[in-house]
């Protein structure tokens, strides 16, 4: 039984909101038994059904911010999110879903969270050259990940 989620958020017709669902797509058959993959658009409910069933959550989503397009951040404390200056793609702000989740005691063990920079949000299910690049760097390191 898996203990571990990796969760890709997005809108995969959204252009480069799409990049969680592109991670995850090149995740299938490359992790462990451990590790359930799971594509998620921007539900709080359903983020919070995750936390609760899993021991370790890793969130892959797409974000705006300072950032150079294209590069990622990887966030493993609540205190580090709650300092960032990027913002979540989606009607909510992940920091939202994640302090109602603790709030209500549902968070994981262990909750890391990739966010990807991006730009382009139009109607369309390709990613920028950016992003695609972003996919493969996100995906070897979440195979680096402990358990992954």
């Amino acid at each position: 039984m898996a203990d571990i989620a990796i969760i890709g958020i997005g809108n995969p017709f959204r252009s480069d909101d799409g990049i969680g669902w592109a991670v995850i797509e090149a995740l299938e058959g490359r992790v462990s038994s451990r590790v359930a993959l799971h594509q998620a658009r921007s539900d709080i409910a359903e983020l919070m059904e995750y936390f609760s069933r899993y021991q370790t959550v890793y969130l892959v989503d797409a974000c705006q911010g300072e950032g150079l397009i294209g590069s990622f951040k990887r966030i493993e404390s609540l205190d580090e999110l709650e300092q960032e200056s990027f913002v979540s793609t989606h009607g909510f702000g992940l920091a939202q879903a994640i302090a109602l989740a603790k709030n209500c005691r549902e968070l994981p063990d262990r909750l890391v969270i990739y966010a990807i920079y991006v730009d382009r949000f139009q109607l369309g299910s390709e990613l920028s050259v950016e992003a695609k690049s972003a996919v493969e760097e996100v995906v070897q390191r979440l195979l680096q990940e402990e358990g992954v």
